[in-house]
């Protein structure tokens, strides 16, 4: 690190749960990672959350996560500390993402393209997996399929969908509704 303001960011392979009661090699480590940690807010990726998450409370419980493990390691409590004033620092710039119909350029695009679609031609949604955005806009397999089933219905009809109502949150979650075979919209 090239300044006394920028710090290391770990990342912690952990493998079993069963390393916790044990003290070897990796433990030592975690310990040793530990020390040279002590009164800062080290940023830590976690495997667990595919999300960019901030522990906020001055006193996180310990979450076990795990099953089919011997009883003795859902008794282990980990007192770490937080810091929820560092923690407001990072979160209180992205709230301007909670503010009503804030988006990522990328979210708006795949939306337009989707409205686009099924006010003109809904067969043609289904091509929207090769849409540039798709990959962020349905990133696991449920997020799209349902708007399919009322694109195919649509086309089987011959007809189009109407929006019920559209927006945006936090930046990246669409909120637009579709209906077929109603009147009007919000």
């Amino acid at each position: 690190m090239n300044s006394a303001n920028e710090m290391p960011a770990p990342f912690a392979g952990h493998g079993s749960p069963m390393n916790t009661p044990e003290r070897n090699r990796y433990t030592d480590a975690w310990c040793y990672l530990a020390s040279l940690c002590r009164d800062r807010a080290p940023y830590c990726p976690s495997q667990y959350i595919d999300a960019t998450a901030v522990t906020a409370m001055s006193e996180p419980r310990t979450i076990h996560d795990f099953y089919g493990f011997p009883a003795e390691l859902s008794s282990i409590r980990y007192p770490a500390a937080g810091e929820p004033a560092i923690a407001a620092e990072i979160v209180r710039p992205n709230l301007a993402w909670a503010k009503a119909d804030m988006a990522f350029d990328w979210n708006r695009q795949f939306d337009g393209a989707v409205k686009a679609a099924l006010s003109t031609r809904p067969a043609d949604v289904v091509a929207l997996q090769g849409h540039r955005d798709f990959a962020l806009a349905a990133p696991t397999l449920e997020h799209f399929p349902p708007i399919l089933y009322l694109a195919g219905l649509a086309a089987e009809a011959d007809t189009t969908v109407d929006p019920l109502v559209e927006g945006f949150t936090m930046g990246s979650l669409s909120m637009a509704s579709y209906t077929l075979g109603y009147l009007g919209g919000v």
